[in-house]
């Protein structure tokens, strides 16, 4: 009588990955393009702006890493669909232009746009959690 019953553990399993996988990779574009479009700091040789990217990592056969940088890295970048290419070892900066130092006043980008999409992406997790809890009857 047991073997009367399939197991749909493994489809959900896979399924919210690759669900939460492409959430994570949508943030992080999105965090991209707000920390480069919409900074405060005087851009004078756009070496900072260009040096902003995302580094995808994978970590095994089922995680993936995302995550924003500035001012660090080698030269080519590595980009999540072409997104955040040709960053910049020039801009080592980066650090002191967020945080700031006792001589200049921070001026943050990547914080900003990460608290801009922060609750954002919390909603989408919880929409991606309850589509998958209706798709496969789990309760």
């Amino acid at each position: 009588m047991a073997n009367e019953y399939k197991s749909y553990r493994k489809e959900y399993e896979q399924w919210l990955q690759e669900n939460l996988a492409l959430a994570v990779e949508a943030v992080a574009a999105d965090i991209w393009s707000e920390a480069k479009l919409y900074h405060t700091f005087n851009n004078q040789t756009g070496e900072l702006e260009k040096s902003i990217r995302i580094k995808k990592e994978k970590v095994d056969n089922k995680l993936v890493h995302y995550s924003v940088r500035a001012g660090v890295g080698k030269s080519g970048g590595v980009g999540t669909r072409n997104i955040g290419e040709g960053g910049s070892t020039q801009a080592y900066y980066a650090i002191y232009v967020e945080l700031g130092t006792v001589k200049m006043q921070a001026k943050p980008f990547l914080r900003p746009a990460l608290k801009k999409y922060e609750k954002t992406f919390i909603k989408t997790i919880k929409k991606i959690y309850k589509a998958g809890e209706r798709k496969y009857r789990i309760r």
